[in-house]
């Protein structure tokens, strides 16, 4: 018994350290996008400063043109290529939504017409943004910085 309790808490925190993921319908392109939720706890540089301010960035498998909107204003636009030897960009950008009355809704446009848009999360400052040919646009909400070892 004394076991089986031990395995079960094991399996408990296990579950707990990993990202929470799910599949969601974009508000108005017609797919669905693979959100993940990081809420690890792991050291390394968190996001702290503006409560009210995100900063999108984007990651892996890009070789595109990309615009990105918040609430329907464009907010960046360019060449967004993914570095061969980290896997990673080097493009983002900010928004500070402390004037605005709800919470924001983040677009992201690829030149081939590929989008999805979806509501930013209050409790979260970072916003990576992932796209595989294959399994499409995927979204994580973190707090922690991803640095290069």
């Amino acid at each position: 018994m004394k076991k089986l309790l031990i395995l079960l808490g094991l399996s408990v925190l296990s579950i707990s350290c990993a990202q929470q993921k799910q599949l969601v319908n974009s508000l108005s392109c017609q797919n669905k996008i693979a959100v993940q939720y990081d809420n690890s706890k792991a050291k390394g540089a968190m996001a702290t400063g503006n409560k009210k301010s995100v900063v999108v960035f984007f990651m892996n498998d890009f070789n595109d043109k990309i615009k990105g909107f918040i609430n329907g204003k464009q907010r960046f636009s360019g060449e967004v290529l993914t570095n061969e030897t980290s896997g990673k960009s080097d493009k983002n950008f900010t928004y500070d939504y402390s004037n605005d009355k709800s919470l924001p809704i983040l677009k992201i446009e690829k030149e081939d017409g590929g989008c999805f848009d979806i509501e930013v999360k209050k409790r979260y400052k970072l916003i990576y943004i992932f796209y595989d040919s294959n399994q499409g646009w995927i979204v994580r909400f973190s707090n922690k910085y991803y640095v290069d070892n």
